[in-house]
């Protein structure tokens, strides 16, 4: 056994040094005749794969130079394209159309920003309060308002359900006995996900004090939302919808209309959001999560209270009025002053405090303390008073899940009520200290501000500001832009489950109206209104993701797959609805199909991708939807047990369609599934329905497939595909409107041409990764669900001739791409609509995967389209455009900027390359232009 085994090394050993000497045979070689015919040769590079099979690779891909063409074609059809006008996206340089060149425009404030933040400065906390106050002038007859409060996560470190369980139930229940006990105490309210489910279980006696309590003005539920919504990764119809829900329930419940915001824990500020608060009724609102530095900014010249005004806006109807709150968070210790370390001894609830290493204890209020506290507590107001232009200030007294137990209720408001009357006694301090709510503060501002405008000195006005809020630090390098891609398996999910569910509503609607309009119908009716609660439940499914917890992907493990678990719900609630409604609008002579109608794809396991409903022969019918209001064409995707069956119209013409193999993350076949794709032009708000048929000679509808980078025929005997292998260093794929040039080496796309003047753009394709700590620094921050904090610019991944496959039909042109842990597709698309004009790109990754520990994988498109300022033209939440400039200041992870619909690139030459996305994620450009 022992001489085998020297044998069998010998062996290795001579097979070893026999590649080896080959190799430096062909380097001589290739030296040599370099030398002799002064010619650039390819060198080569010999790799072992996973596999143990050696391969011999170029060692630099070839770089393909397309010329750029400018002549018309006349032979291709022309596709009229709605673009974007330039003007749409708001440059930071422009003024804009609303006539107020004094506005600030918080884009073109960045360059005059100061990012400084102090170092080797350590804190307990880790945080430093950076809006300072070295000096103060007294305000006489300073007004302030305190507010107390109690932020209720729906959903964060808990789930949904051990929330509102553990806190806002009994938050709530002692909330309106301890307002029915004192009519001076007062507090806010803003997450109705929760009041309602309180509401549900109260008693009568709480429910009436409920409601005295917001009659008399002693509670305000402000925003009224069903969540504290996000507001960067979120498309604006579901930010829409949870403003509804919360409304509708307020107002059919309650008889309230919220009137003020307030949003102190999203990461940044949208002013999408700011909108629709504004159509909601609500004209005041209060935001606290900014990047530290333009709070400074502001600060230093009393701008923290600003009209927030649209970019596009022309006479102002969508202004309202935004109190920024000044430091770091909504918590006491942050609220009352710019010294932590006072503040924090008037959250009577916490035993102590830090300041360096020294502990601060909370006491309560004695008469041997009082004036002590008073004194400090007064020297806080007035500081913190300096940063705005008013006598009047808002000081909120509260935290998370706060006020949960009555002994707190007693402690805060108890100590509270003590100071504010001795400080309300003393002439000295000459100040005018009493609880109150947003509305409260707003109005007492009004007020205020109407008195000193009858001063020719007065310097009370109302600064306008035009821009959003984003990326959100608040501290140093971490900036929190990581979230803008976390998890984002669920942020799919989310916009699949936004898709589906308005379908359902609109449907619903169309249905109800038709059968309303219909005799003998009753029972249809009766289902539908069954149903009704069904799709309510559904919309609160979703308004629940919304939360600034949820959608971000910024909640703990076991949280996140309860909401994973919600939306499975949901959308398996909405597919029912839709299986229903779709089975009354099949034709009378196929009702025997109604009850088994099937969804082609369906979501069975929350922590997965979607799957396919493989169809087989018994699948006679296929029901199409489109619920826009314009004509679309689609590309039918579906999958079929049989490669001979073929989609037909119910009278019995053949439409045009193609049969690809399927394949897994190895390009592997399936033998068990075809996909079936197919044309179908549907009419506005349409159900239109085909026939599943088999036939026998249907080979032209095969696709085609030409396999490169594989050593094996990736399809056993008797596949009904065609297939060849290629060697070629390049390729195409075209349709009537596009031609895409590949690299088999680098295995991605590398150029595009339009087919209708020749116009030929670089566009290549190419994925790299972002490392994240430090090797010098083990103290320093790894990236995280909420923050992105790489270690230096990204790296390319090192790919040579990746395994690929390229599909080619009547339908669609197909490349596959097996790059390291993703599943990387492009397609262009031949039917007769819009989808031709567009190059489609689909990356399946599977972040599981122990290689992206600590990674962050990014795809790069880098073009021949510079834009002569670096920037970027980004959407606002699907509802508005803003344009964004690289701040060098912000280093790579303060430039990415949340992305829900699409972004694009321009030159000065009309030509622009745009991105557009069916899932929220975070998009940069880095200096030379690439998305």
């Amino acid at each position: 056994m022992n001489c085998f085994k020297r044998e069998r090394y010998i062996l290795v050993l001579a097979v070893a040094l026999y590649l080896l000497t080959c190799y430096n045979i062909y380097r001589a070689l290739d030296a040599h005749i370099v030398k002799e015919n002064k010619i650039l040769l390819p060198t080569l590079e010999i790799r072992l794969d996973r596999n143990g099979s050696w391969h011999i690779f170029r060692e630099d891909c070839q770089e393909h130079n397309v010329v750029k063409h400018s002549h018309v074609s006349k032979d291709y059809p022309q596709l009229t394209i709605h673009r974007v006008d330039s003007r749409a996206c708001q440059h930071p340089n422009n003024t804009g159309d609303n006539g107020d060149k004094a506005a600030i425009y918080v884009e073109k404030e960045w360059p005059s920003i100061d990012l400084g933040y102090p170092q080797y400065v350590y804190t307990v906390s880790g945080w430093i309060q950076v809006v300072e106050v070295a000096s103060y002038t007294a305000k006489p007859a300073l007004h302030v308002i305190v507010v107390p409060h109690s932020h209720q996560d729906v959903g964060w470190r808990e789930t949904v359900d051990a929330c509102f369980s553990s806190h806002a139930k009994s938050t709530l229940s002692n909330m309106v006995t301890k307002l029915e006990e004192h009519r001076k105490w007062k507090f806010i309210w803003a997450e109705t996900a929760f009041l309602s489910r309180w509401y549900d279980g109260a008693s009568d006696t709480e429910k009436q004090s409920l409601k005295r309590a917001i009659s008399d003005g002693q509670l305000e539920i402000v925003s009224g939302g069903w969540v504290m919504s996000e507001e960067a990764c979120i498309h604006y119809a579901p930010m829409l919808d949870q403003l509804i829900e919360g409304h509708l329930w307020l107002n059919s419940t309650l008889n309230v209309k919220p009137t003020s915001s307030w949003s102190v824990d999203p990461f940044g500020h949208s002013p999408t959001m700011a909108y629709l608060l504004k159509g909601a009724g609500i004209d005041k609102m209060v935001i606290q999560r900014v990047h530290y530095a333009i709070k400074r900014h502001l600060a230093q010249s009393q701008k923290l209270e600003f009209i927030w005004r649209q970019s596009w806006d022309v006479h102002g109807s969508s202004d309202i009025l935004c109190h920024m709150m000044p430091f770091l968070t909504y918590a006491v210790l942050y609220s009352c002053g710019p010294d932590p370390h006072i503040c924090c001894q008037f959250d009577f609830y916490k035993d102590k405090c830090f300041r360096g290493s020294k502990v601060i204890k909370s006491e309560p209020v004695t008469d041997n303390n009082i004036k002590k506290l008073a004194w400090a507590l007064w020297e806080q107001y007035q500081k913190k008073a300096q940063l705005y232009n008013s006598n009047v200030l808002l000081v909120p007294h509260g935290d998370d899940f706060r006020y949960d137990t009555m002994q707190e209720w007693d402690k805060q408001l108890g100590n509270m009520e003590k100071i504010m009357a001795f400080m309300n006694a003393d002439k000295d301090m000459n100040i005018k200290i009493e609880f109150g709510t947003i509305t409260d503060y707003f109005r007492t501002l009004e007020v205020d501000r109407k008195q000193h405008s009858k001063s020719e000195n007065s310097v009370m006005q109302n600064h306008i500001l035009i821009g959003d809020f984003f990326p959100y630090n608040d501290r140093d390098d971490q900036y929190w832009t990581g979230f803008y891609s976390s998890r984002p398996l669920y942020k799919f999910m989310a916009r699949t489950l936004q898709a589906r569910l308005r379908m359902a509503e609109i449907f619903y609607t169309l249905t109800l109206g038709h059968l309303l309009k219909s005799h003998n119908n009753n029972h249809l009716l009766l289902q539908l209104d069954s149903k009704l609660a069904d799709l309510q439940q559904a919309r609160h499914a979703q308004a629940t993701f919304m939360h600034h917890d949820g959608i971000t992907g910024t909640s703990k493990k076991d949280v996140t797959k309860d909401y994973a678990s919600l939306l499975q719900k949901a959308l398996s609630t909405v597919e029912e609805l839709l299986k229903l409604l779709l089975a009354i609008t099949v034709p009378q002579e196929e009702d025997s199909l109604k009850s088994h109608i099937k969804m082609a794809q369906e979501w069975p396991v929350a922590t997965a991708p979607p799957v396919f409903t493989v169809a087989n022969i018994t699948t006679s019918m296929v029901l199409v939807t489109n619920p826009l209001t314009s004509t679309w064409v689609y590309a039918v995707k579906m999958q079929i047990a049989d490669p001979r069956l073929r989609i037909f119209t119910l009278d019995g013409k053949q439409v045009k369609q193609q049969v690809n193999p399927v394949f897994n993350w190895k390009l592997e076949v399936s033998q068990i599934a075809f996909e079936l794709v197919f044309e179908a032009e549907m009419p506005p708000l349409s159900v239109k329905s085909f026939r599943l048929m088999s036939v026998q000679q249907a080979s032209k509808e095969y696709a085609s497939l030409t396999i490169l980078n594989l050593d094996h025929n990736v399809f056993g005997s008797g596949s009904p595909f065609k297939s060849v292998k290629s060697v070629e260093e390049s390729f195409d794929i075209e349709n009537s409107f596009l031609k895409a040039t590949f690299s088999s080496c680098k295995g991605t796309l590398q150029h595009v041409m339009r087919r209708s003047d020749d116009q030929s753009s670089k566009v290549e394709i190419k994925f790299l990764m972002y490392g994240t700590g430090s090797w010098t620094n083990p103290f320093k921050d790894k990236s995280g669900a909420y923050i992105f904090l790489p270690d230096g610019p990204a790296k390319e991944q090192d790919i040579k001739y990746p395994p690929m496959v390229v599909l080619k039909g009547p339908i669609m042109w197909s490349v596959l791409t097996v790059l390291p842990g993703v599943l990387h597709e492009v397609t262009l698309y031949n039917v007769s609509g819009s989808l031709d004009a567009g190059v489609h790109v689909k990356n399946l990754v599977n972040l599981a995967d122990s290689q992206w520990d600590n990674k962050e994988l990014v795809m790069r498109l880098v073009s021949d389209i510079h834009s002569p300022n670096d920037d970027v033209c980004v959407d606002l939440n699907g509802f508005q455009l803003n344009r964004k400039r690289w701040q060098a200041g912000r280093l790579i992870q303060g430039n990415f900027h949340p992305v829900n619909t699409m972004a694009y690139i321009e030159d000065g030459h009309q030509m622009r390359l745009t991105l557009l996305m069916d899932q929220a994620h975070g998009l940069a450009t880095l200096n030379s232009d690439p998305l």
